[in-house]
């Protein structure tokens, strides 16, 4: 992130969140989509503040969905706890 690259250290937390045992032919194309859907929110995000301005209801709605998908996913591939 200290390099400018913000995708890429977004990219580096949900892969945090992926199976150990990930193949590295998975984990490539989840980064693809990872990458193609952050390009297309940015697009969104910048389409919308040109044209009739992003409020910060929208940027909440944005963060909440985001939020939402991230703790889907993580509880998803959370290690089991215990011994049963």
């Amino acid at each position: 992130m200290n390099t400018g690259r913000l995708i890429e250290a977004g990219w580096l937390d949900l892969r945090s969140t992926m199976p150990p045992d990930a193949t590295l032919d998975w984990i490539e194309n989840m980064r693809t989509a990872y990458f193609a859907g952050a390009r297309f929110l940015f697009t969104q995000i910048v389409t919308a503040a040109k044209s009739d301005g992003m409020t910060s209801v929208n940027l909440h709605k944005i963060d909440q969905e985001l939020k939402y998908f991230l703790a889907e996913n993580t509880l998803k591939n959370a290690p089991v706890a215990g011994n049963a």
